[in-house]
C-alpha cells in the first residue's frame, strides 16, 4: 500500500487478510487491538508496550530484537525514552525473527487460526472498554493516593505493568 487507507478501506483488508504483521519499535494499540478484534494472527515485536498485549505463542508472535533500541521506559526519570534512528536501517535479528515468525503462519493454516481465535477472544475479554475503564480508574486512584494497585485480572491488562510501574 503506497497510500493512505480510509477506516472501510482498513477494515475490508483485515476481513480479507490472515496475518497483520507489525514489528514495530513500540506498541501501536489500535493498529494492534483491531487487527486482533478481526481474529488475525499477530506478527509483533517485543518493543517497548508490544508484549502487554502480545503473549507469544498464545495469541500472536514475537519478533524479538526490538526490546530497548527505540524506546524504552527511563524508570529513574518515570518516562518513555525514545530514539528511532536504530529503525533507519534493517535489523537483521528482527528480521530474521519476523521470516520465522511469518514462514510458520503460512505453513501452518492450524497454528494460524489459533492464533488469530485466541486474539479475538482477547480483546473480547481482556482489552475491552469496560476492563481499560477499571484499569484507568485504578491508575488514576493509585497517583491520586485514593486506591491500592491493582491485583484483579481484568484490571491488570488495560493498566498495563510499565504504566503501574510508572504510577508509582
Amino acid at each position: 500500500m503506497d497510500r493512505f487507507l480510509t477506516s472501510e478501506e482498513m477494515a475490508d483488508l483485515h476481513a480479507r487478510s490472515h496475518i497483520f504483521l507489525l514489528p514495530a519499535a513500540r506498541v501501536h494499540i489500535v493498529s494492534l487491538l483491531q487487527a486482533m478484534s478481526y481474529g488475525l494472527a499477530v506478527v509483533g515485536s517485543d518493543g517497548w508496550g508490544m508484549e502487554e498485549y502480545l503473549d507469544d505463542g498464545r495469541n500472536g508472535l514475537v519478533a524479538r530484537g526490538r526490546a530497548g533500541k527505540a524506546s524504552w521506559a527511563d524508570d529513574d526519570a518515570g518516562v518513555l525514552r525514545e530514539n528511532y534512528e536504530t529503525m533507519y536501517t534493517p535489523d537483521p535479528a528482527v528480521v530474521a525473527g519476523i521470516v520465522d515468525a511469518v514462514s510458520r503462519l503460512v505453513e501452518d493454516r492450524e497454528l494460524r487460526r489459533r492464533l488469530g481465535r485466541t486474539a479475538r477472544e482477547d480483546v473480547e475479554t481482556r482489552y475491552n472498554l469496560g476492563n481499560w475503564n477499571e484499569g484507568m480508574k485504578a491508575a488514576f486512584d493509585l497517583a491520586l493516593g485514593h486506591g491500592e494497585e491493582p491485583t484483579t485480572p481484568a484490571a491488570l491488562p488495560a493498566l498495563g505493568g510499565r504504566l503501574g510501574s510508572l504510577v508509582k
